[in-house]
């Protein structure tokens, strides 16, 4: 990797104290005796205080810059941490052989799915996972799944423990899988079984998301009936669903509205009525195994607190597979049962695709990504930008006063 980039973090115990910290590296930054990198290793070596500053950076110049306007955080405020499991059609190309490399346990879980999915199915996760676009449901949702579970326990690992934890349709079975309520190859199986059933469709439609008010939104669902409200994703965030042919209609109807709208790339029209000659199947192939959590999951089916207990029923499987994704109301339920109007999110997908829908719940909110960051992609190796994500994210997570292992090249120390 040609480029890289360091964590830079200071902290004090009061904030007359910091701003002394953070002239003294401004001025340290200045010094050409010094390496970022030799910077960021004293930095990291200290002990993390109650007041604190992290920035990541390539060079001084940029380390420089971002230091002079990044805020404090007084991290005697305690702040819940909750991880969000996106759903299909968030997948694309990862350097698997960077994170497999640089991240032990991501590693661990990949190895894992690999000799699974080889030796039963034939199933390539190298292929998978480092493929642009995913050509079935099957690719899709396994990527969604091995490469959500993947990092997620490498953040544990790491010592970022969830508060709680939400998903996004499949993502639920990601997320059910972190909460420990699911083994994690018992999903693996389940969700290879429940996507092949998805392929096996004769006509699988598509999905289009919307941005536009509840009231404009009955009016399309009146309109055009045929549809299926598939997702629920914020306050003026959702998704609808439906044969080719009935997105199409709904979409002209939608430019009649004045409704924004972008078709999804997705390999199936999920939550809608294509898919209800397979429910009988998905609920042959439930999970019966089920164990108690050791992270409290909110569910997307509900909107509610999951009970394991209702994994049991085999009409909960098939109606996670239909019924719509109460995303936002799941969100609202957090908010209200844990009493909090901030909170660290972090999206396990390649991209935050969740975010738009999500703080428009959690307004106060720092939504992070768990890897990639898109404003790095322009002109930068993809084993940069995975890199500078993952760093932008822990550094974040310390600076609000989770005490992680924050990353400095192959090493990993804690402060």
């Amino acid at each position: 990797m040609t480029d890289s980039c360091v964590i830079l973090p200071i902290s004090a115990k009061t904030i007359s104290e910091l701003e002394i910290e953070r002239e003294n590296l401004l001025k340290t930054l200045l010094s050409d005796t010094e390496t970022l990198y030799n910077i960021s290793e004293n930095l990291l070596s200290k002990e993390s205080k109650g007041f604190r500053i992290a920035v990541v950076a390539s060079d001084k110049e940029e380390a420089s810059r971002l230091l002079k306007v990044r805020e404090a955080t007084d991290t005697n405020k305690s702040c819940k941490v909750i991880f969000a499991f996106s759903g299909q059609g968030t997948s694309g190309a990862i350097p698997l052989d960077y994170l497999r490399s640089t991240f032990p346990m991501f590693n661990s879980y990949i190895s894992k799915a690999e000799k699974i999915l080889l030796d039963e199915e034939n199933i390539s996760i190298p292929e998978i996972l480092t493929s642009w676009r995913q050509a079935s449901t099957v690719e899709e949702q396994i990527f969604s799944f091995v490469f959500g579970v993947a990092m997620a326990m490498q953040y544990i690992a790491y010592g970022v423990e969830p508060d709680v934890l939400i998903g996004h349709s499949v993502g639920e079975i990601t997320a059910a899988v972190i909460s420990g309520i699911l083994n994690y190859e018992e999903g693996l199986r389940f969700v290879l079984k429940r996507a092949k059933l998805m392929d096996s469709l004769e006509e699988k439609g598509t999905m289009c998301a919307i941005k536009t008010t509840k009231e404009k939104l009955s009016i399309l669902l009146s309109k055009e009936s045929e549809l299926s409200l598939a997702s629920v994703n914020g306050l003026s965030s959702f998704v609808v669903s439906g044969s080719c042919k009935d997105i199409l209609n709904a979409e002209k109807t939608m430019d009649r509205l004045s409704i924004k709208h972008r078709r999804l790339k997705v390999s199936i029209a999920a939550h809608s009525a294509l898919i209800d000659p397979i429910l009988p199947d998905i609920e042959k192939i439930r999970i019966r195994n089920i164990h108690k959590e050791k992270y409290p999951l909110y569910s997307s089916l509900s909107g509610k607190l999951l009970d394991a207990k209702e994994l049991y029923e085999p009409s909960w499987w098939s109606r996670h597979c239909r019924e719509t994704v109460c995303f936002a109301n799941a969100l609202s339920s957090i908010k209200a049962d844990l009493n909090i109007d901030k909170a660290l999110i972090v999206e396990f997908g390649v991209h935050r695709v969740l975010l738009s829908g999500g703080i428009e719940i959690f307004k106060n909110s720092t939504w992070l990504g768990c890897c990639s960051m898109s404003s790095y992609h322009e002109g930068k190796s993809s084993e940069y930008c995975y890199d500078r994500g993952t760093k932008e994210t822990m550094a974040n997570l310390w600076q609000h006063g989770i005490n992680i292992k924050l990353r400095t090249g192959k090493e990993h120390s804690k402060i």
